[in-house]
């Protein structure tokens, strides 16, 4: 790095007020003291060199460097989001495994008690099938007892004994 010579510094005197005008142009009015300041600081900089061109060699492995760091980054969040997910879906899935466990079980227990009822639909229906027959039954019964009691009552007339006590009872 080269320092300005004092006979740089005439020469390069013109670029100054160019950095003031932009001093002025972004800041308020300056004081003269820091105007010698800025001034002097400015012509005492040192000249740096323009940097050369990059080769091709050298663009070349920076874009390689770049994509590699840009793809680790991104791998790695990728991933963890991936085994994130991969993780929640081996939760769920153990999850799923106990609930459909407990609906087997609760299934089976559902099916005991509608076998349960069943018996008891069935023992119902035996009930009211015997209840229809004992009814047929009495039906029946009563049909032949009025038949017998008509029967009695022609061999009363036959004999000449008084019906009319069979009549009455038949007609309630």
């Amino acid at each position: 790095m080269q320092k300005i010579k004092p006979e740089a510094n005439r020469n390069h005197h013109h670029q100054v007020p160019s950095i003031l005008q932009t001093v002025k142009i972004q800041h308020p009015p300056l004081s003269p003291a820091l105007k010698q300041l800025i001034i002097m600081s400015a012509t005492a900089l040192p000249i740096q060199p323009t940097p050369a061109a990059p080769t091709p060699q050298q663009v070349d492995e920076a874009r390689t460097a770049f994509t590699a760091s840009l793809l680790s980054a991104g791998t790695s969040t990728v991933q963890s989001d991936l085994q994130a997910r991969a993780g929640d879906l081996h939760a769920n899935a153990a999850a799923i495994d106990k609930q459909e466990r407990d609906l087997l079980r609760e299934t089976m227990n559902l099916g005991k008690e509608s076998a349960k009822w069943q018996k008891v639909v069935d023992e119902g229906a035996r009930g009211v099938k015997e209840t229809g027959d004992v009814q047929n039954w009495a039906e029946m019964l009563q049909r032949d007892l009025c038949v017998l009691e008509d029967t009695m009552a022609m061999a009363d007339e036959k004999d000449g004994r008084d019906t009319t006590a069979l009549t009455n009872r038949r007609q309630r």
